[in-house]
Formats: C-alpha cells, sequence, structure tokens
C-alpha cells in the first residue's frame, strides 16, 4: 500500500511538473511573439494604406472597394432627394431647400473621394507625433521605446 502512494505522488508530482513547464513555455512564446506585433500595430506609418489588402477594402479608385459602396449611397441619396422635391410640389410637403440640399451633397462627396488622403495625412501626422517620442525617449533614456524594450527592462529590474 506505501509503494503504491509513493508512486501516485511521483506521478502527480510528474503531471504537475509537466504541466507548468508546458505552460511556461506556451506563455513565454506568446510573450515573445506578442510584443512585436504590438510594437509593429502602434507604430504605424504611411506604408499601410499602401498595402494591397488596405487598398482592396478601401479602393484606390471611386469605383472600386469601400468608395464605390459609398458612392453608390451617396446617389441613392441625392435620387430620393430629387424625388421627394418632385412629390413635394403635389402634396405641399415641406423639402430643404435644394441649393442646401446639393451644397451638402457635394461636400460629402468630396470628403468620401478624398478619405483615403485624408487617413494617410491623419496616419502620416500620428507616425510623426510617435517617431519624435520614440526619438524622445531614446535621446533621454538611452533606450528604444517599444513594449519589446519595455518588458525586456521590467524583468530585468524584476530579477535583480
Amino acid at each position: 500500500m506505501s509503494g503504491d502512494t509513493v508512486t501516485q505522488i511521483d506521478i502527480t508530482k510528474l503531471i504537475l511538473d509537466t504541466t507548468n513547464t508546458l505552460c511556461t513555455n506556451m506563455l513565454e512564446s506568446i510573450d515573445s511573439a506578442i510584443y512585436p506585433l504590438l510594437d509593429k500595430t502602434i507604430f504605424i506609418n504611411q506604408e499601410i494604406a499602401e498595402d494591397s489588402y488596405f487598398e482592396r477594402i478601401f479602393g484606390a479608385s471611386p469605383t472600386s472597394g469601400v468608395l464605390m459602396l459609398a458612392n453608390c449611397l451617396l446617389f441613392a441619396f441625392i435620387l430620393y432627394y430629387c424625388i421627394r422635391l418632385i412629390t413635394a410640389y403635389f402634396s405641399g410637403a415641406e423639402v430643404e431647400p435644394p441649393n442646401r440640399f446639393f451644397l451638402r451633397a457635394i461636400l460629402a462627396a468630396i470628403f468620401v473621394n478624398s478619405s483615403l488622403e485624408i487617413c494617410k495625412l491623419l496616419i502620416n501626422a500620428t507616425n510623426q507625433i510617435s517617431t519624435f517620442f520614440c526619438e524622445l525617449g531614446k535621446d533621454i533614456f538611452r533606450k528604444d521605446i517599444s513594449f519589446l524594450s519595455l518588458i525586456s527592462s521590467l524583468s530585468t529590474s524584476s530579477s535583480r
């Protein structure tokens, strides 16, 4: 009976040690893979707008991607307004004045069709700001500013 108990304790300890080792290795591999991915996600630049998937989704021209959908919706909204304006004369309902509506529609069309360029400008501005702070941190702390360097600094300071 005592031999069985020792064997059970050894097997239980072996299972616990193996499980702990597997979990530790798995979490360390996730750690080593996630921080460079976070750096790449946070510190984006204008190259993301030239990505083929980005261009395919958002469309580089007004006849593809989300821009085509937005232009179709804008056209449908203009068509709806024109029909409503024509029927308003017969029913006596009030409708927004045409000059105000078409001014808004033209401004919406300009913003929709230049949205990719607006996004590129915003991404570029964000990239300039993050680059400034990274360079400032590099000059002040003599280290790269990134998640990977932060975690390595934290792990070395906690191991002391």
